[in-house]
């Protein structure tokens, strides 16, 4: 989540109110009396009369669009004065990970204006957190649409095995009420009603309605290289600016002096599971990288950027993580969108733009837009590229008390005991698609073919304890495009 909780509520929270779509409050009656909004019908469709035209079928292999972002809403109540809301901040594609908005309830309503009446609506969800405050979540969502904001379909409830927890930041839990329709619907209006379970308060982050559209003239990128290694084969150099030698990885390094870096990769054709079947867990990492030198050419810091799938298990989002500061803290940055894992990506790492600053962005190729971008500090680099380098990294992270320990069940920070403990667990980030990989100077790109390379790393290497081909790079042509298969195996 967006870490900017700083402040612990000094009292209870008012109720919530947003903007109408016409930038007037409305709905200001008590959010824990009995809502109508007009009235509930009892089954009663809610389509047009050209309902027999629509083709209701829902093919979830397509792509997954996010309807709600960017629409106008209205939550009933008052906002609260230090976490209050600007009519933005539940529809801003962030599924719970920001700070988010809360209010002092027994009972919760929103209702969301998609604009017009939109076709093909098949998921829809609430993103909640309690656990912390003494506040405690709701234990049911209803969900409602309408085409005139006045009468209004239930179209299903999402209680008890439905809802979804998982961990987020210290002890806070993360709820989501996820609905999926057998068949989709059309509406103008949907209304989220949640309550139930001794709920106090209502700390919402998003509420959130997809649909799904075919891919049209996918084409899946033709890798030409013929070259392939492993873990068994690859021997590393004896080089300290190599990065962690842990969980399975490989990691491309440029000479110096560039200062911009860019990297094509097929998202959509990637298979993934950081959760073992011994319940340890990894976290998959596709990103690009920047180290930063002094004036003396050492090492003194650097930033991994790019695509991460972490412990929220919701799917691919950006991140950026640096190493130090001038006060030594390092930094964690997350982006909070979580990316469409059926489209494909250009992802671009930036230090070009001004003395101690990068910027992150996911091109969503697919959609032909800017899916995700972020602007963060990075001690030390000049944007002349005179002190940086840039890297590619395919890796998965050990993460959770159940996955540091060795082949014994004891505790260990040894990478390579725990890649042999973790064998047969069935964790994997296969079918890595690389491509186009490219670094910028003066506005100018070069190809990363391999004259433009320092040095390679794999984990483990050939001079490793671990004797199970768990790391594989194929198709490989030096160094602008490779397929990476890091592999677990299973029992």
């Amino acid at each position: 989540m967006k870490r900017i909780f700083c402040i612990i509520l000094a009292a209870l929270m008012l109720l919530l109110c947003a903007c109408s779509p016409n930038g007037d409050v409305s709905d200001t009656q008590s959010a824990d009396s009995s809502v109508s909004d007009g009235e509930v019908s009892d089954g009663t469709s809610v389509e047009e009369s050209s309902e027999g035209t629509i083709d209701r079928t829902i093919d979830r292999s397509g792509s997954k669009i996010l309807v709600s972002e960017g629409c106008s809403y209205t939550a009933l109540g008052t906002p609260h004065s230090q976490y209050a809301d600007d009519g933005t901040k539940l529809t801003d594609g962030v599924l719970g990970s920001d700070t988010g908005v809360g209010w002092s309830t027994s009972a919760g309503t929103f209702v969301l204006d998609l604009g017009e009446v939109k076709d093909g609506l098949a998921d829809f969800n609430i993103f909640l957190r309690g656990g912390e405050w003494g506040i405690v979540a709701p234990t049911k969502a209803e969900y409602y649409v309408s085409n005139d904001r006045r009468s209004w379909e239930l179209i299903g409830t999402v209680e008890g095995d439905g809802i979804t927890v998982t961990p987020s930041y210290e002890s806070w839990l993360e709820y989501s009420y996820p609905m999926e329709l057998d068949e989709s619907i059309s509406a103008r209006y949907v209304r989220f009603n949640v309550s139930g379970g001794g709920m106090n308060y209502a700390w919402a982050h998003e509420i959130a309605v997809w649909k799904y559209e075919p891919i049209e003239n996918k084409v899946v990128h033709e890798f030409k290289g013929t070259e392939s290694f492993s873990n068994l084969t690859m021997k590393n150099a004896d080089d300290d600016d190599m990065g962690d030698q842990g969980a399975p990885g490989y990691c491309v390094y440029s000479i110096k002096g560039f200062n911009k870096a860019e990297m094509t990769w097929e998202m959509s054709q990637v298979d993934v599971n950081i959760v073992g079947n011994n319940g340890s867990r990894v976290t998959a990492y596709v990103f690009l990288g920047v180290n930063v030198y002094d004036e003396g050419g050492y090492w003194m810091n650097c930033c991994d950027a790019g695509f991460g799938y972490g412990n929220d298990t919701t799917g691919w989002r950006l991140f950026a993580a640096t190493a130090t500061d001038e006060n030594g803290k390092r930094s964690w940055f997350d982006g909070g969108k979580t990316l469409d894992s059926s489209h494909d990506y250009k992802l671009t790492l930036d230090t070009s733009t001004k003395d101690g600053w990068a910027v992150l962005t996911a091109y969503d190729i697919t959609l032909g837009k800017v899916a995700d971008t972020m602007e963060f500090y990075l001690y030390g680099a000049k944007a002349d590229g005179s002190n940086t380098s840039y890297l590619t990294d395919i890796a998965i992270d050990w993460t959770g008390e159940q996955t540091w320990i060795d082949e014994n069940g004891n505790k260990t920070d040894d990478g390579d005991k725990v890649t042999i403990a973790q064998l047969g667990s069935g964790m994997h980030l296969k079918n890595v698609r690389i491509y186009d990989c490219t670094l910028y100077k003066d506005d100018k790109s070069f190809v990363w073919t391999k004259e433009l390379t320092r040095v390679r790393g794999i984990w483990s290497d050939a001079d490793s304890i671990v004797k199970a081909e768990t790391t594989k790079i194929h198709h490989c042509l030096e160094d602008k495009e490779y397929i990476v298969d890091l592999d677990l195996g299973t029992s």
